[in-house]
C-alpha cells in the first residue's frame, strides 16, 4: 500500500503492507476505497447496490449542558439524572439525555435503514431492471430523514426536556452504517464507522469499533503479510460474528422504526427493557435477544 500525503516538509509517500481504515464515516480511507471499488467492472445496477450498502449512513447532533445551566425545576418534573431514550422527536431515530459527571449530553439522531417504496414486495436480485430506481428511492428516503436532524430540532428538544433556550458546543456526526454487507478486499481493512459498523437499531458504534479493530489485528497476526487475499479472508472470518449481529439489528431496526408502538410495548416489560439496554451498552450477541423474544411469544 502506498499513500501520497502532504506534510509540513512537503509531499511524502508512506508505505505499509496493510492499511487499517479507522478514520470514520467521513474519512479519506473509506472514500478512496469506495472510488476504487466503483472503478471495477460491475454492472450499473450491481454497482449502485454495492455503493448504496456502503453509503447507508445516519446523522446525529448533540450538545453538552452543564448542570449549573439548568433551571431549578425541569419541565414535567424530570430529574437531571434521568437516562432518556425518546422516540418521539423524529422518525427513524430518537432523542436522548445522558447524564454525565458535571453535565448532560443531549442529542437527536436518525439512523434506521431506509426502505424504498413497497420494498417488501420487490424481488431481491440486484440485476432487476428496477434496482437503480429503488436505490434512488432509498437514498431519497434516507436523505429526507437526515434533513430533519437540524440545530432547530435540537434546540426545540432541549427546551422541551430541559427548559433551556440556548446550547453551546453543538457537534454533528455522520454515522457509518450498512456494514453488515461489508466485504473486505485487498490490503485495506476498514473498521468501525469507516466500515459502516454502527448499529442501525441503537446508533451505537463504540462496541463495533473495538470489536472490528480486534478482528483486523487478529487477521493480520494470523496471516502472511504478502498474501493480501488471505488477510482479507481472515478479516472477514473474524468480523463475521459482529456482522451477524448487525444484520439482525438491520432487520430489527426496520421493523421497530416502521411501527415503534410495538417496540414500546416490549420496552415496558422490565425484563425486555433491561435486556435491550444491556445489548445497547455491552453489545450482547443477537442470539441472546432473539431467545428472549422467542420466550415472550411462546
Amino acid at each position: 500500500i502506498e499513500l501520497d500525503v502532504a506534510t509540513a516538509r512537503g509531499p511524502e509517500t508512506l508505505r505499509a503492507p496493510i492499511l487499517i481504515g479507522a478514520d470514520g464515516s467521513n474519512g479519506q480511507t473509506r472514500r478512496l476505497l469506495r472510488q476504487h471499488h466503483r472503478g471495477e467492472a460491475l454492472s450499473p445496477s450491481a454497482q449502485d447496490s454495492a455503493q448504496d450498502a456502503a453509503q447507508e449512513d445516519g446523522f446525529a447532533l448533540e450538545a453538552t449542558v452543564p448542570y449549573t445551566d439548568l433551571p431549578a425545576t425541569l419541565p414535567n418534573g424530570a430529574s437531571p439524572q434521568d437516562l432518556v431514550f425518546d422516540f418521539a422527536p423524529l422518525p427513524g431515530g430518537y432523542g436522548w439525555l445522558f447524564p454525565k459527571a458535571d453535565h448532560l449530553n443531549i442529542g437527536v439522531g436518525t439512523f434506521a435503514p431506509a426502505s424504498p417504496t413497497n420494498a417488501s414486495q420487490l424481488p431481491p436480485s440486484a440485476q432487476d431492471p428496477g434496482a437503480p430506481r429503488r436505490a434512488s428511492e432509498t437514498r431519497d428516503s434516507r436523505d429526507a430523514s437526515i434533513k430533519q436532524v437540524t440545530r432547530q430540532l435540537l434546540l426545540t428538544y432541549a427546551h422541551q426536556k430541559l427548559g433551556v433556550t440556548t446550547l453551546s458546543h453543538i457537534t454533528g456526526q455522520q454515522l457509518g452504517m450498512g456494514g453488515h454487507t461489508y466485504l473486505p478486499r485487498g490490503r485495506v481493512l476498514l473498521v468501525g464507522d469507516a466500515a459502516g459498523l454502527v448499529d442501525p437499531l441503537t446508533g451505537e458504534g463504540l462496541h463495533s469499533a473495538i470489536v472490528s479493530g480486534q478482528a483486523a489485528a487478529a487477521a493480520i497476526l494470523s496471516c502472511d503479510l504478502n498474501e493480501s487475499t488471505h488477510i482479507a479472508a481472515a478479516y472477514a472470518r473474524h468480523l463475521a460474528p459482529l456482522q451477524k449481529t448487525l444484520s439482525f439489528s438491520h432487520r430489527a431496526a426496520r421493523a421497530f422504526y416502521a411501527q415503534p408502538e410495538r417496540g414500546f410495548k416490549a420496552m415496558r416489560l422490565p425484563f425486555m427493557r433491561s435486556l435491550i439496554l444491556k445489548t445497547y451498552a455491552d453489545g450482547l450477541p443477537h442470539t441472546t435477544l432473539l431467545t428472549a423474544l422467542a420466550k415472550l411469544t411462546t
